[in-house]
């Protein structure tokens, strides 16, 4: 079931980066969310486990590949400086 997979990821995702009582409820809500599809009859047992190991795979796969991707840069990011409008500039050189 992908709204399975979904909720997961949602999950796991809540565990890296929320703090743990927002993580709790996350999980808690792709617990409701599997068992709900059972519930309803919308999808067997099979299926919402299989969402369930296709979300922590996809996540154990490719969130450390994204990770290593995007952590190493060749030089750190600088802020662009802001410039004063051309008028300020010319108040200042009247002085």
């Amino acid at each position: 079931s992908s709204h399975v997979a979904g909720a997961t990821t949602i999950a796991f995702l809540g565990w890296r980066w929320f703090k743990r009582p927002i993580a709790i409820l996350l999980s808690l809500e792709a617990l409701g969310v599997v068992l709900s599809t059972v519930y309803t009859q919308n999808h067997y047992a099979v299926d919402s486990l299989a969402g369930v190991i296709w979300a922590l795979s996809l996540q154990a796969l490719l969130v450390p590949r994204l990770v290593g991707r995007f952590s190493q840069r060749a030089e750190p990011i600088r802020p662009v400086p802001v410039l004063p409008p051309a008028s300020l500039l010319a108040v200042e050189k009247r002085r």
